[in-house]
């Protein structure tokens, strides 16, 4: 039991972590990205309302180192009048080509003087590709443009991003190392405290099934001594419908007592299991057929559709335990005049293992009332929870106690006039 609690307090504790990060992750670099995005769009804006030249000079030796210091001196004060830089050497450091067009998207001229890493082929066919694509902004591979209208034309700028790209996996990349070694750090000592945090529930919970335990075999002792005893009443006085009346309450006492005790026991994970080869299709068949007097007795009809020659390895008693329960309240909730199916066939898969799918289903006109999520839970009966038909509302806990000691899943659902239990093996 503390070893479950553990697993799930790990479960819990590391999706909640994981989630986290996740989002950390996704926040840093989604923000990261929108910036720089941003900024690469305010640069190429930026160039368009230069006119293309950005430095406010040529990129060649034809001018003087006078004049290249006065444009330097004007570019800086542009640029930081307009804070699209970070320093006075980044105009220089931009990397980009531009071309003009007419109205009928005709190229007149590329200008490749602010870029030495793409070739004239190259420029032509990113802007052939931009002017097809029609998009104001956007990505041809690690470049980022933007298509403006000008007074004479278009212009479209083309900017080399590859570096700011970098940055953007760069982060990204550090950030998953850093959220992956702290996720394993906070593994390890959750794992480690995993055991501590739960030993409170796990002690409160062993004490309540020993308590259970305890009564039980307490209340067991009085019972048999009242059955005893109402025996010799009828002996000596006859049988009356009070003599009646107690016999039946005793036998429902000592039937509860027996319920609850088996859960308790159920509930410890290393339940021993007598797993053999047995032919699943005959204890089913078996099982099926045992309850035809008490269906008869209440007016409902059993249809039975069974596979032949199924053959399995588990713990053929608890199968018979699980089928039984599941006919029970079957029939014992199944509308008059109504009919319960049984019908058991194989899942055939075409990868992995094959399956055997057992549904048992009865005819159930109050649906309403009946709620697939809470009905493994114990003493649950929908509507018919104050209604004396000596069913406590735990056989169907011990039902899903079983499948999951044996490996089984077990679920509930309903349609419309109808409840269906499947087991799938």
């Amino acid at each position: 039991m503390i070893e479950k609690l553990r697993k799930k307090f790990i479960f819990f504790t590391m999706t909640a972590v994981i989630s986290v990060y996740s989002v950390i992750i996704l926040g840093i670099n989604g923000l990261f990205l929108y910036y720089t995005i941003n900024e690469l769009n305010s640069v190429t804006q930026m160039i368009v309302n230069s006119d293309g030249n950005i430095r406010k000079m040529k990129n060649d030796n034809n001018h003087q180192k006078d004049d290249i210091i006065e444009v330097r001196k004007k570019t800086d004060t542009y640029h930081l009048d307009n804070k699209v830089f970070k320093s006075k050497e980044m105009p220089y450091a931009t990397r980009y080509f531009y071309a003009k067009t007419d109205d009928e998207f005709n190229i007149l001229e590329i200008n490749m003087d602010y870029i030495v890493s793409v070739d004239d082929g190259k420029a032509n066919k990113i802007i052939t590709d931009i002017i097809l694509s029609e998009n104001k902004t956007g990505w041809s591979s690690t470049y980022r443009y933007r298509f403006s209208k000008t007074e004479n034309g278009y212009m479209i700028v083309v900017l080399d991003s590859e570096n700011q790209l970098k940055s953007l996996f760069s982060i990204l990349g550090i950030t998953i190392l850093v959220s992956t070694i702290s996720i394993i750090v906070l593994f390890i000592i959750i794992r480690r405290i995993a055991k501590k945090a739960v030993l409170p529930i796990a002690e409160s919970y062993e004490k309540q099934k020993q308590f259970i335990t305890d009564a039980g075999h307490e209340l067991k002792t009085p019972l048999t001594a009242i059955s005893a005893n109402m025996e010799i009443v009828k002996m000596t006085s006859g049988e009356s419908k009070w003599t009646d009346a107690i016999d039946r309450q005793t036998d429902k006492m000592i039937k509860l007592i027996n319920h609850l005790i088996s859960l308790s026991r159920m509930d410890e994970k290393n339940t021993a299991h007598e797993t053999a080869e047995f032919h699943l299709s005959e204890a089913v068949q078996d099982t099926v057929e045992s309850f035809g007097s008490i269906s008869v007795s209440r007016k409902i009809s059993i249809e039975s559709s069974i596979k032949p020659d199924v053959v399995i390895v588990n713990d053929e008693l608890m199968i018979r335990q699980l089928v039984s329960i599941l006919m029970d309240n079957a029939i014992k909730y199944c509308d008059e005049h109504g009919k319960v199916r049984v019908i058991m066939q194989n899942q055939n898969h075409t990868f992995g293992k094959n399956k055997i799918i057992l549904t048992v289903q009865n005819d159930f006109s109050d649906t309403d009332n009946f709620d697939p999520d809470k009905v493994f839970d114990r003493f649950y009966r929908g509507n018919k929870a104050h209604t004396s038909d000596g069913s406590f509302g735990l056989g169907l806990s011990i039902a899903r106690n079983i499948a999951d000691s044996c490996g089984i899943k077990l679920s509930a659902g309903k349609n419309d006039f109808s409840v269906i239990f499947t087991v799938i093996i």
